[in-house]
């Protein structure tokens, strides 16, 4: 993901000078090295993966509750950004509030606060129609006509939008600051953070348009980012140009959690897509589940073991896995895959008087090369990596069979400060 702020400017001027895509090309090794393009975007301590978690016997709802109390105690809802990493986050705790309701009212609560807080923002690029899966995933708690009015800027928006050449949306918008600073171009991230929010809202809302046009949104993707011979995904297209970012095999696995997470989401619902996105989500799958560590983390170069393991994509292709079995769109194995992927995040969660920390998530990235991806800082709690790990747990505690890990939460919240 690029950096959060934009402002219009003008489109009739030329766009001459790409100069954060020379920046990127050119120096993003130095950069990322030294944290300084993530330092723009994101703050907070770092986490060692090398540290012990709590131990290898937490239960999935205590997990889930776990983080939910820490980044909720920690933070309040209108500080959560209203695009697509805060989104990811509120998304989690809706998943989780949906799933024990008996004891949802402090979440329920939060995401409320967070829409009344933030509903009337500027929706100005693809990465700010994310909280609209939030607020779908907690219509019980907030009510139909709440999510209607949370997510109509949202849904103006996708209607309103105009389309590329590719039939899709360019990422960083239209009449935009970054827009003028990096070619027209799509990337992997929007398969969440604008398709699945036009198929969902389309669904919701009774607007077939968006419906198809979110469900037509893999095919348009794969047919130019996915590898014909893994199966996996570049970063990024720039379709003036046509070409990839990386230019090279290179496969950053946030990123394919993101396509991963989409597909599953959208093939729950039939549609007329659903055979070709079947075959997409088959193929990205198979893929991913060959190259997973034996610490059940995926590198965050995808099957480069130089890489270090990164929390919130594996998190995100583990709930990926868990719901394509569930769903029967996977095999069996998949669904052990994603315990495995489970099992390795619960033994690396930090224990604290708060709740549960999330070590080991990367910063904002964009599309670069292994280095810039290797280099990019690893942080703890990041909105969007608590989240991912909050959709896991809540469906393998919701739907699949519950595993115990062990350790109770309440003796693991007074172990550390």
């Amino acid at each position: 993901m690029g950096p959060a702020a934009v402002d219009d400017v003008d489109p009739s001027q030329p766009r001459r000078d790409y100069l954060f895509e020379r920046v990127v090309d050119q120096v993003s090794r130095r950069l990322f090295a030294g944290g300084l393009l993530c330092g723009l975007s994101c703050a907070g301590g770092g986490g060692s993966l090398q540290q012990r978690g709590p131990g290898p016997a937490m239960s999935r709802w205590a997990v889930a509750r776990g983080l939910a109390e820490r980044w909720t105690r920690r933070t309040r809802p209108e500080q959560v950004p209203w695009r697509w990493d805060g989104a990811i986050g509120m998304l989690g705790l809706a998943r989780l509030a949906a799933w024990s309701a008996a004891d949802s009212e402090p979440w329920a609560a939060f995401i409320a606060d967070y829409f009344r807080h933030h509903h009337r923002s500027a929706v100005r690029m693809p990465d700010h129609c994310a909280p609209a899966l939030a607020a779908v995933a907690a219509r019980s708690l907030l009510g139909e006509p709440a999510v209607t009015q949370y997510t109509a800027t949202i849904a103006q928006f996708l209607h309103a939008q105009p389309r590329n050449a590719l039939g899709a949306l360019d990422h960083l918008g239209v009449r935009t600051t970054l827009a003028a600073l990096y070619p027209a171009s799509i990337w992997i991230d929007s398969l969440m953070m604008y398709a699945l929010p036009a198929a969902v809202l389309g669904r919701v809302l009774d607007e077939p348009a968006l419906t198809d046009f979110g469900h037509a949104q893999p095919s348009i993707f794969a047919r130019v980012l996915q590898d014909p011979s893994t199966g996996l995904f570049r970063h990024a297209y720039l379709h003036e140009r046509g070409t990839t970012r990386p230019t090279e095999p290179v496969f950053w696995l946030r990123g394919n959690g993101w396509v991963a997470a989409a597909l599953v989401d959208m093939l729950e619902h039939p549609h007329e897509t659903s055979a070709a996105n079947r075959v997409i989500f088959r193929r990205l799958c198979s893929a991913l589940m060959s190259r997973q560590r034996s610490n059940g983390w995926w590198p965050t170069v995808i099957g480069d073991e130089r890489t270090y393991s990164e929390a919130s994509g594996t998190a995100l292709v583990g709930y990926a896995l868990a719901k394509g079995a569930r769903l029967g769109l996977l095999p069996s194995p998949a669904r052990l895959a994603a315990a495995k992927a489970m099992d390795g995040l619960v033994a690396r969660l930090r224990p604290t008087r708060s709740g549960l920390s999330l070590p080991g998530v990367s910063g904002p990235t964009v599309p670069v090369g292994r280095s810039g991806y290797a280099a990019v800082p690893r942080r703890r709690d990041l909105d969007y990596g608590v989240g991912a790990v909050l959709m896991l747990a809540v469906e393998l505690g919701a739907h699949c069979e519950q595993v115990e890990y062990g350790c109770n939460q309440e003796e693991v919240l007074e172990t550390t400060p």
